[in-house]
């Protein structure tokens, strides 16, 4: 009876260890799928070195832009990414709105799930 039992406990304990495995595997590929693709998406709408909103327009990298955190309007030479207010509760900026038709394009330097 005895042997019996420890038999069980040392399939739980591997049964459970397998499935811990399987569950890190798991997290770990869709963490780098995810990276991939962003990775690719930023590539793509940066292919010929102008930034694109999805109807084709170039976006200018140096003009007006208005913190999508704060609220802040202010002058940018980098698409608008980095809001200057020192009290912005999200200083780098998720998206690029197109300056011509107001599409919003995903923030080609920032990597990884906000």
């Amino acid at each position: 009876m005895k042997t019996t039992w420890n038999a069980l406990k040392v399939l739980f304990s591997i049964a459970t260890w397998i499935v811990t495995f399987l569950c890190w595997l798991l997290f770990g590929t869709w963490t780098l799928a995810t990276l991939i693709s962003d990775w690719r998406a930023a590539r793509r709408t940066r292919a010929d070195g102008h930034l694109r909103c999805l109807a084709g327009h170039i976006i200018e990298p140096s003009g007006v832009f208005e913190c999508s955190g704060c609220g802040w309007v202010f002058r940018s030479d980098n698409y608008g990414l980095n809001c200057p207010n020192p009290e912005c509760p999200k200083p780098q900026s998720n998206i690029v709105n197109c300056t011509t038709c107001g599409l919003s394009v995903r923030n080609p330097g920032r990597i990884g799930r906000p």
